[in-house]
């Protein structure tokens, strides 16, 4: 009898789960059809850049700059430098080590001049690349720490806010002028429905899926057991 219990319990239990897990994947499955546009965190609309022929730094010159620019912050050196065409600049992104911690530069690859930490002007106008072509700049604010969705903290980071059919923010390390995050009402509702279905909940990563799993084994083995005692019954085993 305390079987049959348990297993009823489980049960509604369990159900609760299913349920959850059916509509929240439903809802990220189709979010393209239902709510949702796709291009997160890429380009959807191109600003005219110069050639890269038209660099006139050369990167012996660059690694020279940086090296000097990363010294003042306690760095070890140039790991890595990119040439690049960022908006309507050319640049060169650079990467080095500060102790632990990996930390990233720019420099106007015409003019020389150490772009990092960009200004708001050079920010808005790398996120408005990101947004489609129908949403206008409502503003740009600086922040000292921002929290990523995946829960890390990113420190120096501009906040750049567009409207249109929807409020979709940019967010830009000011360091790099790299994208950390692109957000808006439908995309948090996507990352929601995922989080809810991959029950990814204090800090963890999908562990939790374990509880719905093992309460659905719970009741194939109790109802295996609920049949056999049945069975026996019937037939007088």
């Amino acid at each position: 009898m305390k079987i049959t219990k348990w297993h009823r319990y489980v049960g509604v239990f369990s159900t609760i789960f299913l349920a959850v897990s059916a509509l929240t994947g439903i809802l990220w499955a189709y979010s393209t059809h239902l709510y949702f546009s796709e291009g997160y965190l890429k380009k959807k609309r191109g600003i005219e850049a110069p050639f890269l022929t038209k660099t006139k730094v050369t990167s012996a010159d660059a690694l020279n700059k940086f090296a000097l620019f990363f010294h003042s912050y306690g760095g070890k050196g140039v790991e890595s430098l990119v040439l690049r065409a960022e908006a309507s600049k050319l640049t060169y992104l650079a990467t080095f080590n500060e102790g632990k911690k990996q930390k990233k530069a720019l420099m106007d690859a015409v003019t020389g001049n150490i772009l990092s930490p960009i200004d708001e002007k050079f920010a808005v106008e790398i996120a408005s690349q990101y947004v489609p072509q129908d949403t206008v700049f409502k503003s740009a604010e600086a922040l000292d720490v921002y929290t990523h969705r995946k829960g890390r903290k990113v420190n120096n980071v501009y906040r750049v806010v567009f409207t249109g059919s929807e409020t979709i923010e940019i967010f830009i390390d000011r360091s790099s002028g790299e994208i950390i995050e692109e957000s808006s009402p439908s995309r948090r509702f996507l990352f929601l429905m995922q989080k809810l279905h991959q029950l990814e909940f204090f800090g963890t990563k999908k562990e939790l899926t374990i509880i719905p799993g093992a309460s659905l084994l719970f009741l194939v083995i109790t109802g295996i057991l609920i049949w056999w005692r049945r069975f026996k019954r019937k037939n007088k085993f």
